[in-house]
């Protein structure tokens, strides 16, 4: 290149000046100098560093004394620099930005807006996204962490997302020492919460739990506890003498956090910076076909400009374990692993083997993005104490490079019904090795295999964002905590699933009620395969019944290995209905085709016909009555124990004859069936107690003064719908005990109610506000898990430690929006030849609070696939086609439009067709409101597990109430501009003291969503203030009205078993003239006067 002009004479040649060429000399350097700096300060705006000047050349910073070096190395520290923001945007793929995070955590705010707790909560709902994550590092807290399973193992997860720790916090924010039961998991064990590892069926034995319900059945058995294996996910890290472990990091070694659970394959991705220093990721999950692998993948980078020595740990300790004895540990060196061998308590012949290996081969070369082998770093092998064992790889990390290692760990037990083993650790451990070895190049099949459970199912409330993750939620957590072809043991699904020790791991009747049901539309083979651990303890059950002398087979109130009554489960004298609710699970895995005419010989009638064997040997004759009865029980409302003739389970028993006399008699088996002649007797002839004002009374004896812990006498409604109960009493029953609920109950409460509503009511919405009141107060962030308690502080709750997740809730509300707002209901008819035939009811609502409706995908009956769709006017079935179906019909399946629906009748709907029927409208509560069931919000806080639109669903037997008795405030949005003429308050029997009623006046824009994210996190006394700013137009229509009670508490009247009559307040305000939009409800006080210092109830708003 040849540049005229010499710009710099050669001065020991000819020593003289070119004063132009000198002019331009100067000019180049000053312009590199300046082009230099601005090089550096945008590195550094991009690349902060704790010492910025550090880094710069001496002559930027004359003062500093501290050079750092030389220009060798500072050429090396910008290059570093480019390939830290080369790794940023090129090699870091694994995971979304933090920036990115923070666009999540704004679009959530909509969806969270009726969520406690939800800052820093965030909800991807792309269908090909579909996760939840947070981005704060909490102290661990188990409503905060995430979890993996797939149905034989699982983990609960840490903050760092491995690992171990017990509870470092709690709900209320007690300290362990302040306050230890806050950190208890309940009865039985009462044991500190911890982030535990668990296998499916791998229950102990020990004499007695801490906590028991008959103590004087110590003696006829021993329990059987769920065992909580070492912890397999520990994978820590070691650097400047600092461990990266959950139980030592403190939030402030922490930045640029971020954990994500995802609803579509089940991994947790965990990614944070850790000391300035290193950016760490893990990755978790456990395998979704491949059951006995779990895997833990880690991704760390040096983001310094040293080089760095880490330690890599893997690690398996026995004290992460409760409630086993440790057989074996060890390593072998030349297969790069460590192991474990466990058995539970007091189970020598039952073994779970942990075996634990990794890769580290490759490392990230950013300078050319390549993978590059590492040279066989120096690994270290070491067993502690004889309780734990330790691998520890020592690398060196050069500045912005990258270490990948991913560890695999198989876990198997002697329960696991796919391998064949004999009973000897160590061909346990040689067969989980093996199992590791298969699978080591299948790590891809994961997505796939969820990809396949998840293939078309979709469920979705276009209006209600909450209600969509709940509902999907709802699904992921049945669904990774079961498998289709789960058998024996393993099929035991407890209340939590696989990543706690809740009620002792031990099954109780939620399984069969509640989460059987709500999966049997979306994932068939995982409902029936959990029916098959009833058939593994169903020798077990006739034993149980021999042993009382009775002939048949009973079930235990709990079971873990056995199914033996024990302390915590009785048999008898207890809760009977447990064999009315496993019957009732089969019978509608058959009727929904999941189980086919063998499964129903084989399978459900053995554990039928017992189960009726045994409850009509129980009842007695009343010869007064001339009707059976039973005594010496505890009905689903456990707060009232040893009653006599419990509504629900006489009902139930009823049904159960029905069911047997049925399967028997319509030539439904291959074979002749005698049939037991009682029960012919019992069927339609249970006694049923009644108050003289025709309310179903829940036992013998109960008052009005009755508090009931959870659904129990509506059950006979729903989901014993074969228990022919009367329209009308269903309804009286549904609003006597709707007011007797306990405000601490459990989850599972208020679906059936939002059920029993759809199918019942005449008149409002309530099915659609019972259905928000089922989400809302129990769904926990950030990851979409339901606790079992509206509120977790077991102080203000009553006592009561959730269990969590409560899995019942899950299938409770999957239950309550697939079951209840379309009316779908696995039923059946006897055709006029006398042939037994499956039919699919159907009895669709119109959904006024949710006014887009509600859309499932992928709901499988009798082996078709099926679209149901609820718009504002009408109901659409569309039939996609067969599966594998091997029903009676091929592809054709019968509809049968129940009686209310103008289009009652029986139909048949083939592949590729779409079946459309009108909805059905329930009557406005109150003629001429143009309130009832528009949108409403509370502007205070309310009574634990309320929901705003119980103060305005048509049903003047559910409320809303303030959480004390100053003022509380609601707005209605009425959605239009309309002449308002009257305001008519029902109170229940809990009045206010003075009612204010205000409107928003004017042509606002604003939407009613808008106002309440204007009032989030505001305080009750900012109230007008910030109307004023949305509107200053506000209006003050009626104010510090003095109530007048309509009906004065009677003593005698609220002693009897009856609905009572409600105070109503109505006032006229129509020479006001008033047009609104927008109305604002304020109360205050409550005219009871009684010790509770709650708020009143509002019943019912109607704006006239």
């Amino acid at each position: 290149m040849n540049i005229k002009g010499p710009l710099l004479i050669n001065f020991h040649e000819r020593k003289i000046y070119n004063r132009k060429s000198f002019k331009i000399f100067i000019l180049l350097i000053f312009t590199f100098l300046g082009i230099f700096y601005l090089i550096y300060s945008t590195l550094f705006s991009i690349f902060p560093s704790q010492n910025h000047h550090s880094y710069l050349p001496f002559f930027f910073h004359p003062f500093s004394s501290n050079h750092h070096g030389t220009f060798h190395g500072k050429r090396e520290f910008i290059k570093q620099k480019i390939l830290a923001k080369f790794y940023n945007k090129y090699c870091n793929k694994n995971y979304e930005s933090y920036v990115a995070k923070k666009d999540y955590l704004e679009k959530s705010k909509e969806i969270f807006k009726l969520c406690s707790n939800s800052k820093n909560s965030f909800y991807n709902d792309d269908d090909d996204k579909n996760y939840l994550g947070t981005t704060v590092f909490s102290e661990n807290i188990f409503n905060k962490q995430p979890y993996i399973s797939n149905g034989y193992i699982g983990s609960r997860l840490t903050n760092l997302g491995q690992g171990f720790a017990f509870d470092q916090s709690s709900p209320g924010n007690y300290q362990y020492e302040q306050n230890p039961d806050s950190f208890s998991n309940g009865w039985p064990l009462f044991n500190k919460r911890f982030s535990g590892a668990f296998i499916a069926g791998f229950y102990n034995l020990q004499y007695r739990t801490p906590g028991v319900n008959f103590p004087e059945l110590l003696d006829i058995g021993y329990e059987s506890v769920l065992s909580a294996i070492p912890q397999f996910t520990t994978l820590n890290i070691k650097y400047n003498d600092l461990i990266l472990n959950p139980e030592l990091t403190k939030p402030n070694e922490i930045s640029n956090y971020s954990q994500i659970m995802s609803l579509n394959n089940a991994i947790v991705q965990t990614s944070f910076i850790w000391q300035d220093a290193l950016k760490v990721s893990f990755e978790t999950f456990a395998h979704r076909s491949i059951s006995t692998l779990a895997l833990v993948s880690l991704n760390i980078t040096n983001l310094i400009h040293n080089e760095t020595h880490l330690e890599i740990i893997d690690n398996l300790n026995f004290n992460t374990s409760q409630r086993c004895d440790l057989e074996e540990l060890g390593y072998k060196k030349k297969e790069n692993s460590i192991y474990m061998v466990v058995t539970p308590n007091n189970l020598p012949y039952s073994f779970a083997s942990i075996y634990s290996s990794w890769d580290y081969q490759h490392t990230i070369d950013i300078t050319n993005q390549k993978h590059t082998k590492l040279k066989k770093p120096k690994v270290n092998y070491s067993i502690q104490n004889n309780q734990s064992v330790n691998k520890v790889l020592y690398i060196n990390l050069k500045p912005y490079e990258s270490l990948s290692l991913n560890k695999y760990v198989g876990i198997v037990s002697s329960d696991y019904e796919k391998l064949d083993i004999s009973s000897d650790y160590e061909s346990l451990l040689k067969s989980t090795k093996e199992q590791l070895n298969q699978i080591k190049k299948k790590v891809e099949s994961h997505i796939d295999s969820w990809n396949k459970v998840l293939n078309g199912i979709k469920i979705e409330v276009p209006s209600d964002g909450l209600l969509t993750l709940s509902a999907r939620s709802s699904l992921f957590h049945l669904l990774v905590n079961t498998r289709e072809d789960s058998k024996g043991v393993t099929s035991a699904l407890p209340v939590s699933g696989l990543s706690s020790d809740s009620y002792g791991g031990m099954v109780f009747w939620d399984t069969d009620i509640w989460m059987i049901p709500g999966l049997l539309p979306f994932a068939p083979e995982h409902a029936k395969a959990l029916t098959y651990y009833r058939y593994f303890t169903f020798e077990q059950a006739k034993r149980n019944a021999k042993y009382y002398d009775s002939p048949g087979s009973v079930y235990p109130w709990t079971s873990g290995r056995f199914g033996n009554c024990t302390a915590t489960g009785p048999c008898v004298d207890y809760e009977y209905h447990i064999n009315i609710a496993i019957s009732l699970s089969m019978w509608k895995v058959f009727l929904s085709g999941a189980g086919d005419l063998n499964y129903l010989e084989e399978v459900a009638w053995p554990i039928i016909k017992n189960s009726a064997n045994f409850l009509s040997a129980y009842v007695k004759y009343n010869e007064t009555l001339k009707q059976y009865t039973t005594f010496n029980l505890t009905d689903p409302d456990e707060y009232a124990d040893f009653i006599d003739n419990g509504a629900y389970t006489n009902a139930g028993i009823s049904t159960l004859m029905k069911w047997a006399l049925l399967i028997a008699s319509e030539s439904l088996l291959n074979k002749t069936e005698e049939i037991n002649p009682k029960w012919l007797s019992i069927v339609g002839n249970m006694y049923i107690p009644k108050s003289e004002y025709n309310i179903t009374l829940e036992y013998d004896g109960m008052n009005s003064s009755v508090l009931i812990k959870q659904a129990d006498v509506v059950l006979s409604t729903y989901p014993l719908e074969d228990f022919d109960i009367d329209i009308e009493q269903g309804l009286r029953d549904m609003h006597y005990y709707t007011e007797k609920q306990a405000d601490a109950g459990p989850a599972m409460t208020f679906p059936v109610f939002s059920i029993i509503s759809s199918r019942l009511s005449k008149k409002g919405c309530s099915s659609q506000s019972f259905l928000k009141k089922s989400s809302y107060p129990y769904i926990r962030l950030p990851f979409g898990q339901f606790s079992e308690q509206s509120n977790d502080d077991y102080l203000i709750n009553g006592g009561t430690q959730p269990a969590f997740p409560f899995l019942t809730a899950n299938g409770g509300l999957i239950q309550a929006i697939t079951y209840g707002l379309p009316g779908i209901r696995f039923g059946y008819i006897i055709n006029p030849n006398g042939d037994f035939q499956r039919v699919l009811k159907f009895d669709p609502i119109s959904l006024p609070i949710l006014p887009e409706g509600v859309i499932i995908k992928g709901f499988k009956y009798l082996g078709q696939l099926l679209d149901i769709i609820i718009t504002n006017e009408e109901a659409i079935i569309l039939h996609n086609g067969d599966l594998d179906s091997n029903i009676e019909n091929g592809d054709t399946i019968l509809i049968e439009v129940e009686e209310r629906n103008f289009n009652k009748g029986l139909y048949e709907l083939n592949s590729g067709d779409e079946f459309i029927v009108p909805l059905f409208f329930p009557e406005k509560n109150i003629n001429g409101s143009i309130s009832e069931c528009f949108p409403i919000l509370n502007l205070s806080d309310g009574k634990y597990g309320d929901v705003a639109n119980s103060a305005n669903d048509g049903d003047n037997s559910t409320s809303w109430q303030p959480i004390n008795d100053q003022e509380a405030k609601l707005i209605i949005d009425l959605e239009n501009y309309l002449q308002i003429h009257k305001v008519i308050i029902n109170w229940g029997n809990r009045p206010a003291e003075y009612l204010n009623v205000s409107i928003i006046d004017g042509e606002i824009n604003e939407e009613i969503d808008e106002i309440q994210r204007e009032f989030k996190g505001k305080k009750e006394n900012e109230f007008e203030e910030i109307l004023v700013e949305i509107s200053r137009n506000d209006k003050l229509i009626i104010e510090n009205c003095k109530i007048n009670i309509s009906h004065p508490y009677d003593a005698e009247e609220f002693g009897k078993v009856q609905l009572m009559p409600d105070n109503i307040t109505e006032i006229n305000i129509e020479e006001m003239s008033i047009r609104s939009r927008f109305i604002i409800v304020g109360v205050k006080g409550n005219l009871n006067g009684d010790y509770d210092r709650r708020g009143c109830t509002i019943a019912e708003i109607s704006i006239i």
